[in-house]
């Protein structure tokens, strides 16, 4: 009894059913916006797509015969923009290039099916865009972009880009030359034997009386 006295005590005397109702709903409330939230099964977590590579869509192998490709960029954008184009946004191809030999490597998308502001950069490693080695964003003004670099053996990737998120049909070439190492090692010499020239010994003559 002593405890609902004092319950009923702590009741304002002027107060209604429906505003004890409305605070304890505030209560409520409250509590359940401390909650945590829980977060369900099925909703998927939003990533960032930069620098995400697609698949490449063929291998090169250089030096080699002259390689001509046709292909349509389309999609979206995987790889950050390039360093001679941070506007470089549209949609990517991506080549493995594989070479075998040092050579001078000549790309370019100078076909006529080509039709938008293209982008050509080779990489290392083609979501690194520090392992950039060599890029164009459009030679002289024209939407077309030609590369020309010197490559060590190894492998790359040449990513096909479009300036300004630029996308649409392409033609890519590639021609390369190989090159000689640029330290040459000269063949052992035999080195030459010193000759001594023996002058012969004087004669002594007998003294004179």
């Amino acid at each position: 009894m002593d405890a609902r006295a004092d319950m009923v005590t702590d009741v304002p005397p002027d107060a209604s059913i429906d505003a004890l109702t409305d605070s304890r709903v505030d209560v409520v409330r409250d509590v359940a916006a401390d909650a945590p939230a829980e977060r369900p099964a099925d909703v998927a977590v939003e990533t960032s797509i930069l620098d995400l590579c697609p698949p490449p869509r063929r291998t090169i192998t250089a030096p080699g015969p002259l390689f001509s490709i046709d292909g349509t960029t389309a999609g979206m954008s995987g790889v950050s923009g390039a360093s001679c184009e941070p506007l470089a946004s549209g949609p990517e191809d991506v080549y493995t290039l594989n070479v075998t030999s040092r050579s001078v490597v000549n790309l370019d998308t100078e076909g006529e099916r080509t039709t938008f502001n293209t982008t050509l950069s080779v990489r290392r490693v083609c979501n690194d865009g520090a392992t950039e080695i060599a890029c164009d964003g459009g030679t002289g003004g024209t939407v077309r972009s030609r590369i020309q670099t010197l490559l060590e053996p190894g492998a790359y990737a040449v990513i096909v880009d479009g300036c300004g998120g630029g996308a649409g049909p392409y033609t890519l070439a590639l021609t390369a030359t190989a090159r000689r190492s640029a330290s040459r090692t000269r063949p052992a010499t035999t080195p030459r034997r010193s000759r001594t020239t023996s002058r012969p010994s004087s004669t002594s003559r007998p003294p004179t009386a």
